[in-house]
């Protein structure tokens, strides 16, 4: 009985510690190049000893290596769109082997898992519409 509540238990608690040291990792680095940043603009006394300082090749080197930039443009759905794709699939896995095991034991899992899924590919679908739609005025 403790064990099949304890198994379901400690697979969402290793998703949700992997997520929670993913993000905490992200903010760290996030910070280190801010105070870097924050480092670079004290050195400085004035604007245009900044300025002189980065149109170099060094301050261009530097420059790009400190941008808080992920590489290129890109769309927020996606940040949606994959999570709520493996969820999905992961939820319909869990209910395939309900229904193969013919026990209930995978079903809890697989139905939220698929639930989850599912609203984030949902909200990933109005994300990508109202972006669509918005980039759409802006161009005009």
């Amino acid at each position: 009985m403790l064990e099949s509540i304890l198994i379901p238990l400690a697979v969402f608690t290793m998703v949700t510690l992997i997520v929670w040291f993913a993000n905490v990792t992200k903010r760290q680095e996030q910070e280190r190049k801010a105070a870097l940043v924050r480092a670079v603009i004290d050195k400085y006394a004035s604007a245009e000893e900044l300025t002189a300082a980065m149109t170099g090749r060094e301050g261009q080197a530097l420059f790009r290596m400190l941008s808080f930039d992920e590489g290129g443009p890109r769309r927020p759905w996606i940040g949606l769109v994959i999570p709520g794709s493996v969820l999905l699939l992961l939820g319909l896995g869990f209910l395939l082997l309900a229904w193969l095991d013919h026990s209930r034991g995978f079903m809890i899992p697989g139905v939220i898992c698929a639930a989850v899924g599912a609203a984030l590919l949902a909200s990933g679908y109005v994300v990508w519409r109202t972006t669509d739609e918005t980039s759409a005025e802006a161009d005009s």
